[in-house]
């Protein structure tokens, strides 16, 4: 999850790609990485810390996987947003249990619009490149919780044409759901 951006070569954050993140294995039962970089957003610099944090357990014939990552945006030293994406995968034998994603974009300041909706579109491109890395299945599932002041309105108007163009399905429970498929 390192790249390297020159004050002078920025890179927008919607088009940043965190490349496939390190992942816990059985032969490296722990990772943990951090960065920082610079990237522009609606003409502003952000400093964008990536942290990854991962752990591999076996439990003799049953293995779990999690991986953390944090991406933290602050502008002017004022932390403006955070992304907090959380990956589990529970193996028992050969047979996958379960894996599935967490997700929480936490936006602080409103005044860059639309800084929080480029996060979680990034999450769900880390979702994708996980369930590459693990050539297995993410279930990512989706609960209407406005939070930090958004209000229910407005997160409907931002969220519910991002989860229709994205592909994932309202279930009874009322909860959006997707499986990410490994393309490998």
């Amino acid at each position: 999850m390192k790249e390297t951006i020159s004050s002078s070569n920025k890179r927008e954050l919607k088009n940043l790609d965190l490349g496939v993140p390190q992942v816990a294995t059985a032969q490296r039962d722990k990772v943990e990485t951090n960065d920082t970089i610079n990237v522009i957003f609606s003409g502003t610099t952000i400093k964008l810390n990536l942290e990854n944090k991962g752990y591999f357990v076996d439990y003799g014939g049953s293995n779990y996987t999690r991986s953390d990552i944090l991406l933290k945006c602050f502008s002017k030293k004022i932390q403006m947003a955070y992304l907090d994406l959380s990956l589990e995968k529970r193996e028992v034998g050969s047979r996958i249990d379960y894996s599935v994603a967490h997700v929480g974009v936490y936006n602080f300041n409103r005044e860059l619009k639309g800084l929080g909706t480029t996060l979680w579109y990034l999450s769900l491109g880390l979702i994708q490149k996980f369930a590459n890395a693990w050539s297995k299945p993410i279930t990512h599932r989706v609960a209407k919780v406005p939070s930090d002041g958004l209000d229910p309105d407005k997160w409907d108007e931002v969220f519910l044409p991002l989860l229709e163009k994205e592909g994932y399905v309202k279930n009874s429970d009322g909860l959006w759901k997707k499986v990410y498929k490994p393309l490998n």
